[in-house]
């Protein structure tokens, strides 16, 4: 296997990983949604958003598969990563929860939103395929309204 090839193979596991990582905060916010069902459009709709964000990174995995890289991927430390989606699994438990309160929820959500991964990711990481810029720039974009909405959704 090539230099080139170990370096892609290693971007496809963070994007991987990423894409695990978005699924399963859509999945959060869904059972926000049912937990919270006043405050459930707001949730849902951010739920929606996680999942667009799951593919769009599916869009960049192709970029990859194509045989593009990722600059300053290399930031992003697997264990960061790891952590960021052992943080949104332990939220997944709280969820189910009667006790668990609408503030500690958006605080949650406000923490993940806030997260190296959501805040930073897209300032850090480049690519010269085509489309990514477009795709990062509508992520970075969607991060800040959802912190915006987070701030919205009354506690």
């Amino acid at each position: 296997m090539s230099i080139s090839d170990k370096l892609i193979a290693a971007q496809l596991r963070i994007v991987d990983r990423l894409i695990e990582w978005e699924e399963l905060v859509g999945e959060l916010y869904k059972r926000y949604a049912v937990r919270f069902p006043e405050q459930g459009p707001a949730w849902r709709q951010l739920a929606r958003e996680e999942q667009t964000h799951a593919g769009a990174l599916g869009a960049i995995r192709k970029m990859l598969d194509a045989g593009h890289h990722l600059e300053g991927i290399g930031e992003f430390e697997s264990e960061i990563i790891d952590q960021e989606v052992s943080d949104v699994r332990r939220a997944l438990k709280r969820a189910d929860h009667s006790e668990l309160r609408l503030d500690e929820a958006v605080k949650t959500a406000r923490h993940i939103e806030s997260s190296i991964i959501e805040s930073k990711f897209y300032d850090v990481v480049t690519c010269k395929a085509p489309d990514f810029e477009r795709i990062a720039a509508r992520l970075r974009d969607d991060t800040a309204r959802h912190l915006e909405k987070l701030r919205r959704i009354s506690v």
